[in-house]
């Protein structure tokens, strides 16, 4: 009897311990294949044809008054021309260059993605 509480208590012990691992093994599962299924997902890209001043001041080296400027130079070709019509800085540019994209509208009033027609995005 006292053998058989013994093998209880080893069993009741090693299932304790053991639940964790496997919990956690699951939980660590599914992030192995979201890798596996392509680009991993960032921050959105803010189209700088039609994102708002507060949207536009989120990105990194844009303030309220750069925001108004990138607003007041609207439509973009391509993300370039912030740098072209002299709205940012090249420096500014490269820290906001793979967050932004400047999406075309289409004649039925839907945007476009630029990056896919304008390849100097």
């Amino acid at each position: 009897m006292k053998l058989l509480i013994k093998l209880a208590s080893i069993c009741f012990a090693f299932a304790l311990v053991a639940t964790p691992v496997v919990v956690n093994a699951q939980n660590a599962a599914p992030a192995k294949t979201e890798k596996k299924s392509g680009k991993a997902k960032g921050p959105a890209k803010i189209d700088i044809n039609r994102a708002s001043a507060e949207q536009l001041a989120s990105l990194p080296g844009i303030d309220a008054a750069t925001a108004n400027k990138i607003i007041a130079g609207r439509p973009y070709n391509n993300k370039t021309q912030l740098k072209s019509k002299n709205i940012i800085t090249n420096d500014a540019y490269e820290a906001i260059k793979d967050r932004i994209v400047a999406k075309q509208e289409k004649k039925g009033g839907k945007a476009s993605k630029g990056d896919k027609k304008n390849k100097a995005n």
